[in-house]
């Protein structure tokens, strides 16, 4: 069983009584996984996925060059994410916050509103995930929860474990 299966074997363990509180219930699930501490909010699911507020991702700090290391993990990111609804591209790199910012290549756009995938890699050690919208009712970005299978789940955890390892 790889990491992904690991973390998606807890979750849906506790998934059970999520379905019969609020509609606007929802739960954080934090693991550890082969040294990687994960961290995902799931606001709702059934039996054969999740629907996903949001996923983060953090190990133990990495000594560097960090704009280097965050050029090669958005690479990583762009090369192995293309099971999702689009493309990724890194979208900005900023060497004083150490952080790379990689987004939906071609966003969703729909009454207005621009749908797209957000990572989010800091320092070379974490990386946080969620989808959003901007521009909707509010007029402003807000977290817009995703659907995603338990397999496409277990296959983004493990692909955010490799991309945090990439050195």
């Amino acid at each position: 069983m790889n990491l992904g299966q690991k973390l998606v074997v807890e979750l849906s363990a506790r998934q059970a009584g999520l379905n019969k509180g609020s509609p606007d219930s929802r739960f954080t699930h934090d693991q550890d996984v082969d040294g990687i501490r994960f961290k995902l909010e799931i606001q709702d699911a059934d039996k054969y996925g999740f629907l996903v507020r949001s996923i983060a991702a953090r190990r133990e700090q990495l000594p560097g060059n960090f704009k280097a290391l965050l050029a090669k993990q958005a690479a990583e990111l762009e090369k192995r994410l293309t099971y999702l609804l689009e493309n990724f591209r890194l979208l900005e790199l900023d060497e004083l916050k150490q952080t790379a910012q990689v987004r939906s290549h071609v966003p969703y756009r729909q009454d207005g509103a621009i749908h797209y995938y957000e990572a989010l890699l800091s320092a070379g050690n974490s990386l946080s995930f969620a989808r959003y919208n901007y521009g909707g009712v509010r007029g402003q970005r807000e977290v817009e929860p995703t659907y995603v299978t338990k397999e496409a789940l277990a296959r983004l955890v493990s692909d955010f474990a490799g991309v945090l390892r990439a050195a």
